[in-house]
């Protein structure tokens, strides 16, 4: 099992005054809503990608399970991997490591253990990374495509039927099908 924090939260590279020129927007009566679907947007686009679009510092804590094949190799499921600051273990407290290699290529970047791991099995989680993820500068296809579910969803926001709901708008899904990662787990 693992489980991910977000540190530092970025800023997201587009911002609500390119969002309303986009959507054709020239008062500030809808600024909190629009701001509220462009952070949704993003959210979403992260989310049918498999990728994180904007740098920012994360916590990855890791048990035994993570292990592929029974092998002291494990996926971040966050990507792209820029830099790991840290790796500890857990035995009686944690401890930093230098005992693993980085391997940042493949559709999820790896860590593999260099040597046998020590670790307290009682623990929920037994090993800890920080690191900094996403890309460094936000593609144009990305941004593109959230845009577009911003401007559909702020002129379609009445829409209420059961089959709209927020869900990816066609234009957009086809421009984030061109930056999915579909294999999560190999």
């Amino acid at each position: 099992m693992d489980n991910y924090t977000e540190l530092t939260t970025g800023s997201l590279p587009i911002t609500l005054a390119e969002t309303k020129e986009f959507i054709r927007v020239d008062n500030t009566a809808d600024d909190l809503l629009i701001q509220m679907l462009l952070d949704s947007a993003s959210e979403m686009a992260e989310s049918y990608t498999n990728r994180l679009l904007y740098a920012r510092e994360f916590q990855g804590l890791f048990d035994l399970n993570c292990f592929i094949n029974n092998t002291y190799e494990f996926q971040i499921r966050r990507t792209p991997v820029n830099s790991i600051s840290e790796f500890s273990t857990y035995l009686s407290g944690w401890i930093v490591s230098t005992d693993y290699s980085f391997k940042p290529t493949g559709t999820f970047p790896r860590i593999k253990l260099t040597s046998s791991l020590s670790v307290d099995a009682d623990q929920p989680y037994q090993i800890k990374i920080l690191f900094n993820a996403g890309e460094a500068s936000l593609n144009n296809i990305a941004k593109l495509a959230i845009l577009e579910m911003v401007s559909f969803w702020y002129e379609n926001r009445g829409d209420t039927a059961p089959d709209k709901a927020l869900k990816l708008p066609v234009e957009a899904e086809k421009l984030l099908r061109q930056l999915r990662i579909v294999n999560t787990f190999g």
